[in-house]
């Protein structure tokens, strides 16, 4: 005997509990079940019931753990749950949203989260079925409404009608007048830098939102703030304010901002409102460089590894903890260049024109010194500095080896991914001597004038986790021997693949390479 659509829409309003449908269908199966898509008025009628006999047991046991499984099976329908393609809400409430808030809360209410609230699920329905059909100033939200169309619209200036720029600005008026955190914090950046479009650079009302929001909560983030507005003096008239900047870089470092953890560098490395200490400085910057690769190789392009490659690359300049290297300075400031590029083409930081600028004149002074001549094909002994930043970790790298004329080899190396992996991994490569630094989906090398070739078992495809001259190891054994004369070597597809649309930076010349070795 199955079950009518009509039964599974009374269980979806809660007008019959799962153990009314077991009593009254004892022996049914899942196939035997007619479907039904669930619809955000059935859920509203739900709600309502419930409050009329609030019994939070049977409602999360009865109705909506059941009813869950039912979606999962694919049985009830959930046609309002997922939005069709191209959706956008526009920062406002609609049939998609809502259902997805009210469920996911629902959610949460069924795993015993006693912050949630049924008669506050209610009213974000009730609300969005009596505004539906006005235009958006004209419209009641809830609170969670009115935060979701603040988040969603705050960095979305250029695309803000006036209407839209009042409603966002008189919404996060009122909730600053009521002293709400989330508030704060939007406004303080809203005023930060440049300003956000909606409001302009002031300093001071940034200042004192952040200061409030940290007097309360102690966060990091804010003191990471604070600790940049006072170290360029930013509401004392250009005057830095450094003994106030290192305690809430201290702080923010505490909490593992790296943007506080490389200006402490900074201020030991000059001795501002701290004795200088050029150990601590270079310590701190040599702890946060293999974070900052492994950011920029999961393409996380918004990373700090521009900075820290930056000051990287001044330690190894002025010999801070070493002997002064113009050769390793230019390797470190062609990943910072390379860093910056991106995050300035996925992000808008405030400075970041600045940092640009500063590892721009960097490389200018240190190349000279260098002896490097830029060419389009450079020339190793081994593979080590090719995968300097990949070796000895987590992921192995696969080598596919192919057998060219006169003996020679090509060799194509990509990083292995994790069982079930879905962030796509890139070899990140640096090479000095063809001006080169960027995230490789493969790295191709041909070996020539091969005095030395063997491998494990004859394969041609090795995985490895490590290089030591001519040999590839895997777990310390050896699974590979090729000697001979690595070449590495530019191609504009290469240099398409990195810079995607900023190809054309390049062009206006006969070809990508001509520009970069010109």
């Amino acid at each position: 005997m199955s079950v009518p659509a009509s039964v599974v829409q009374q269980l979806c309003r809660y007008e019959i509990t799962a153990k009314d449908l077991a009593e009254r269908y004892p022996d049914v199966i899942m196939s035997e079940i007619e479907a039904y898509s669930i619809t955000l008025e059935d859920l509203y009628l739900a709600l309502d019931r419930y409050l009329d006999d609030p019994d939070e047991d049977d409602f999360r046991h009865e109705w909506y753990i059941p009813l869950d499984s039912l979606l999962g099976n694919d049985i009830v329908k959930h046609d309002q749950i997922v939005a069709p393609e191209g959706w956008n809400d526009y920062g406002l409430p609609d049939q998609y949203n809502t259902f997805r808030f009210v469920w996911n809360r629902l959610y949460d209410f069924s795993n015993y989260d006693l912050t949630v609230n049924i008669a506050d699920l209610y009213d974000e329905i009730r609300i969005y079925f009596e505004n539906r059909d006005k235009v958006p100033d004209e419209r009641e939200l809830t609170l969670a409404q009115q935060y979701y169309f603040l988040y969603y619209w705050d960095n979305k200036y250029s695309e803000a009608t006036p209407m839209i720029v009042n409603m966002y600005k008189n919404i996060l008026e009122t909730r600053c007048a009521e002293d709400e955190e989330n508030a704060w914090i939007l406004k303080a950046y809203a005023c930060y830098g440049n300003g956000n479009g909606y409001y302009e650079q002031d300093w001071q009302t940034s200042f004192d939102y952040l200061m409030k929001w940290f007097n309360k909560t102690g966060s990091p983030q804010a003191a990471n703030t604070l600790g940049y507005m006072y170290y360029y003096g930013r509401t004392n008239n250009g005057i830095p304010q450094y003994e106030e900047a290192f305690r809430y870089f201290s702080i923010g470092e505490a909490g593992w901002f790296y943007e506080s953890k490389y200006k402490l560098s900074d201020m030991f490395l000059h001795g501002y409102g701290v004795p200088q200490n050029y150990e601590i400085a270079s310590n701190l910057i040599w702890e946060l460089y293999p974070y900052m690769i492994k950011k920029i190789k999961k393409g996380e392009y918004d990373s700090c590894l521009a900075d820290v490659a930056f000051r990287a690359g001044n330690l190894r300049r002025d010999g801070i903890d070493g002997v002064p290297s113009p050769e390793d300075a230019y390797y470190y400031y062609l990943q910072a260049q390379y860093a910056i590029k991106m995050r300035m083409k996925h992000t808008d930081s405030y400075g970041d024109l600045s940092v640009s600028k500063s590892i721009q004149k960097a490389i200018d002074d240190v190349f000279p010194l260098t002896g490097i001549r830029h060419t389009k094909t450079t020339r190793h002994t081994n593979m080590d500095l090719l995968l300097t930043n990949h070796l000895k970790r987590k992921h192995k790298i696969q080598m596919k080896i192919k057998h060219l004329a006169k003996g020679n080899l090509q060799l194509t190396f990509t990083i292995l991914p994790y069982e079930n992996e879905q962030t796509e991994r890139k070899l990140f490569v640096t090479v000095p001597g063809s001006g080169f630094c960027g995230l490789l989906k493969e790295l191709k090398v041909t070996v020539r004038n091969v005095t030395g070739f063997e491998t494990l078992d004859d394969e041609d495809t090795i995985i490895f986790d490590e290089v030591d001259g001519p040999y590839f190891l895997n777990y310390g054994h050896p699974v590979a021997l090729i000697e001979g004369e690595y070449t590495f070597k530019i191609t504009d597809a290469m240099l398409s693949e990195i810079y995607e649309e900023d190809v054309n930076d390049f062009r206006g010349s006969k070809n990508l390479n001509q520009k970069m070795y010109s």
